[in-house]
């Protein structure tokens, strides 16, 4: 085997394990990034609703969404918005009528739907500049 085809060989045999080790970053921010969904609610339930936590699920969905991709992204939106409506659901406040629980919720997933929607465009506009110089 020639020195070509040999150089080419070990070219294609680390264009795949990079792309293995790709896939278990993604997997291992997306799993990352529903722990911190978790310690903020959690954090969230301890502190009723003296402190707006929206921001901090916030960081959440924008470091999966940048290390991982707009799909994991959209999950732990997903998993943000539905922890900010079990926090108040079953927090001690009183609460006028119900619809008002749903309402914030979509609220709070529509801005983190938002955010990660920017977010992933951002990425990919960097990236293709990259490429590009």
């Amino acid at each position: 085997m020639n020195a070509c085809k040999k150089s080419f060989v070990i070219e294609k045999i680390i264009m795949q394990l990079r792309g293995f080790y790709e896939k278990k970053a993604r997997l291992w921010v997306t799993i990352i990034g529903f722990v911190m969904v978790g310690v903020i609610f959690y954090i969230d339930h301890l502190t009723d609703s003296e402190i707006l936590s929206g921001v901090c699920y916030l960081a959440a969905v924008s470091y999966v969404t940048w290390f991982s991709g707009k799909l994991p992204g959209l999950l732990i939106s997903v998993a943000g918005a539905l922890s900010c409506f079990f926090n108040e659901y079953t927090g001690i406040d009183f609460v006028e009528h119900p619809i008002i629980l749903y309402w914030n919720a979509g609220g709070m997933f529509g801005i983190f739907l938002v955010v990660t929607y920017i977010l992933s465009e951002v990425k990919e506009v960097l990236g293709n500049r990259k490429k590009i110089d």
